[in-house]
């Protein structure tokens, strides 16, 4: 049996997303597809725009035979924590021979290597420019960027950290990468994020399958979507504003004073715009503002990115998945369940993580009388024939 996982976020799920679905089966032979997905809040520091069983909905659908969710803390984390657990997870799971991703330059294995090695302090030139262009105020990406000589895409820069992860992790899993497709039915998903938040979904239809433009618009219709970072606004800034300084600083990717300057724009800003905006400069991008303004409003602290989480939680599954199941139940070296139930007994304290990221997301669904929480306990898992 061979298996090949994709770390994804389907936000939303995308002609794009289904292709390299379909050429990982073709490319690889591979029997089974796991996506390892991130859950409600995605890298950008937001909320997913559908939330976890729609977009998993949409994947198993497409082809893909088991879901399962990224660990919360780290589906908002930067590339090299974003990677480092969806390769984790890839490696716990005990039945996965191929890593798949997309390239926007084509780039191959070996030169993925390389430059990972790069990245892993493995040429002095390398590192010496990196270290030159982080002093001048860069942000992290954009120094790698300029070091490099070139500017990866963003699937370029997590192949790049999925390889350093492999080698850390010293994982046998093969890393494939596939050149992203070109076709005119193909966009990225933030431009279908700016359409949807807009209410323009009709825009939607030509670049998604039907099943999953209708997955969208049933989560339209029935006031679940879409969720918007804005529909979290006053939520945030209270959750800065009723913290110390103290407090602030003890939040992930919060450094060199950076507390100081996010509780007095809390202070002095009605709006997350104009708070972002006012933290943003040349070494802190809005992404890094963004997804410190989400810990706050999550209760997640910079400690529990060192958390390695004591079970891997199925969001779903196709009906052929039986032989899947079967090997992940005898090979993962961690629980892996539908129930959070059952998995809390292995680790309640990321169980509690998990169950108050959904109770918090649920709080942006548009209708109020969906705004329900309990819902890691008491929503089922995603079924697919």
């Amino acid at each position: 049996m061979k298996v090949a996982a994709i770390i994804c976020e389907y936000n939303p799920f995308h002609n794009g997303h289904e292709y390299l679905i379909q050429s990982a089966k073709e490319q690889t032979k591979a029997d089974y597809i796991i996506a390892i997905m991130s859950g409600n809040f995605v890298q950008r520091g937001e909320p997913a725009i559908i939330d976890k069983w729609a977009r998993a909905k949409s994947c198993l659908r497409a082809g893909v035979d088991m879901v399962v969710e990224l660990p919360c803390f780290a589906s908002f984390a930067p590339a090299n924590l974003y990677a480092y657990y969806g390769v984790k997870t890839a490696c716990q799971l005990g039945v996965v021979d191929y890593l798949v991703f997309g390239s926007e330059k084509g780039l191959t294995a070996n030169e993925l290597r390389k430059l990972a090695e790069e990245a892993d302090g493995n040429n002095a030139g390398f590192t010496e420019k990196l270290r030159e262009n982080l002093a001048s105020g860069m942000s992290y990406a954009a120094s790698i960027s300029k070091s490099y000589g070139f500017e990866p895409g963003p699937n370029d820069i997590l192949g790049i950290e999925y390889l350093r992860a492999l080698t850390k992790l010293n994982s046998n899993i093969v890393p494939f990468p596939i050149l992203r497709t070109q076709s005119k039915n193909v966009t990225s998903a933030s431009s279908l994020r700016v359409k949807i938040s807009s209410g323009e979904i009709n825009h939607c239809r030509n670049f998604m399958s039907e099943n999953s433009f209708n997955i969208l618009k049933e989560e339209i219709q029935s006031g679940k979507a879409p969720v918007l970072i804005r529909n979290y606004e006053n939520a945030i800034i209270a959750s800065l504003r009723s913290k110390t300084t103290e407090d602030i600083r003890n939040l992930p990717f919060v450094s060199e004073g950076l507390e100081y300057a996010i509780y007095k724009n809390a202070l002095a800003h009605g709006t997350l715009e104009g708070l972002i905006s006012a933290s943003t400069c040349a070494r802190y991008t809005s992404s890094r503002i963004r997804r410190i303004c989400l810990a706050s409003l999550l209760g997640i602290k910079a400690q529990d990115l060192n958390h390695s989480p004591g079970f891997i939680k199925i969001i779903g599954f196709r009906k052929n998945a039986g032989s899947l199941i079967d090997a992940i139940t005898s090979k993962s070296v961690i629980p892996v369940d539908i129930s959070l139930s059952k998995l809390a007994t292995s680790d309640k304290y990321f169980a509690g993580l998990a169950a108050r990221c959904t109770d918090v997301y649920t709080l942006g669904y548009p209708q109020a009388s969906k705004r329900l929480g309990d819902k890691e306990y008491t929503h089922s898992g995603v079924f697919e024939i």
